[in-house]
């Protein structure tokens, strides 16, 4: 039931469902009420951080929508530690996404270079 449930919040999040705003923020009620009732919160938990890093790693989110739906969930839910990595991972993924490639790569190279590491060998 979790997983199912977490598969449709997917749908939902990632646009796969056509919804107005209103719709939206009365069907993840809807979900955030049914989730209530739900045995196995710990593998809907799971399962929708899952689905949430491959969101935020395609880019395929709407921030507002899943800070909504994380909003709701702390609200009806016990769990204070799960949602709190929830919010975590979009605290992340705003630090990783400024970074371009370019500056990664410049990065690990002054590391390399202030730890002495051999490029060849990658010894130190």
């Amino acid at each position: 039931m979790a997983e199912l449930l977490n598969f449709y919040v997917d749908n939902l999040l990632k646009g796969t469902v056509k919804l107005s705003e209103q719709q939206l923020d009365e069907t993840l009620e809807a979900i955030v009420r049914l989730f209530s009732y739900v045995d196995d919160k710990d593998v809907f938990y799971l399962a929708y951080r899952r689905s949430l890093s491959k969101r935020l790693l395609s880019r395929k989110f709407k921030e507002a929508d899943e800070m909504n739906f994380i909003s709701k969930l702390k609200i009806h839910s016990p769990d204070a530690a799960a949602t709190q990595k929830l919010e975590g991972m979009f605290n992340d993924i705003k630090v990783f996404f400024p970074l371009s490639l370019h500056s990664l790569i410049s990065h690990s190279l002054i590391l390399s270079w202030k730890l002495g590491v051999n490029r060849k060998t990658g010894r130190i």
